[in-house]
């Protein structure tokens, strides 16, 4: 299989760095799937046979899952059981980024292993509120302003916020910081099973809305340091955008002055010797 999806690569000319990215992203998806035809098996099942095997074949990444501790019983084993069946294991090599306050979130995304950062763009931020120019915002984003928010590690989840109604954080990227495993819950299957099944949903965000909740409040010291050093970098940027103010302000004022001396070198008349 990775033979073909090599010749796909070479045929469509994609650069070197974005091949090994798509080769390991597919080698992570074909090593928790089965070569088996799994969805054939398990239709020939009973209904608890068949949840039995799934919870069984899963047991390792359901640890890892934070809204899967939190179910027990025969409704959260049917539950866990259901929405396995409907994640896509995801997989980001160091640096890559998953999402961006441009994108927003497909999906919502649970850490399996490795690690994920977020950040904010501040010099985005302060064009957004008018504070520096549009232009010097690009050259600080080119630059890598942006501070840290919080680093997310296996068990964290991210991308929720949608699902619970809530707004994004503004201007927040989300981005390896290892090679980082995944399981995302994509939005086109939230809005599917919102159509087909309301009550898994209605459960589903009182679940996430509760591990989200637990998150923030284990994540309050990172939180803490993000909001000071968030003013910090506020308060450079302006700085240096102020100074870059000035200096173009002073450059436009001299090429004024030597216009009007050349201007004035050119009228003025040479008396004879």
């Amino acid at each position: 299989y990775m033979k073909k999806v090599s010749s796909y690569l070479n045929e469509q000319e994609i650069d070197r760095d974005l091949r090994d990215e798509i080769r390991r992203a597919v080698r992570y998806t074909m090593k928790r799937k089965t070569p088996f035809n799994e969805e054939e098996i398990l239709s020939m099942l009973p209904h608890t046979m068949r949840q039995e095997t799934i919870l069984q074949s899963n047991r390792e990444l359901i640890n890892q899952i934070l809204i899967f501790r939190r179910m027990s019983g025969t409704h959260g084993q049917n539950l866990i059981s259901y929405l396995l069946q409907r994640m896509r294991p995801y997989y980001f090599a160091p640096d890559q980024t998953v999402f961006d306050w441009r994108n927003g979130a497909d999906g919502v995304y649970f850490v399996v292993s490795g690690e994920i950062v977020v950040e904010q763009n501040v010099a985005s931020m302060l064009a957004d509120e008018g504070e520096i120019n549009h232009a010097v915002a690009q050259k600080a984003d080119s630059d890598e302003t942006s501070v840290l928010v919080v680093t997310l590690k296996p068990g964290r989840l991210f991308g929720h916020d949608n699902l619970l109604g809530d707004e994004e954080m503004p201007f927040a990227i989300y981005r390896a910081a290892t090679y980082c495993s995944t399981h995302v819950l994509l939005a086109s299957v939230v809005a599917e099973i919102a159509e087909t099944q309301p009550s898994i949903i209605a459960f589903l965000q009182t679940a996430i809305r509760r591990a989200a909740t637990e998150q923030e409040s284990s994540l309050q010291p990172q939180l803490a340091k993000y909001k000071l050093e968030l003013e910090i970098a506020k308060t450079r940027l302006k700085g240096e955008a102020s100074a870059a103010r000035s200096l173009l302000n002073f450059r436009r004022r001299s090429k004024g002055k030597n216009s009007d001396a050349a201007g004035g070198f050119k009228g003025a008349k040479i008396a004879p010797t």
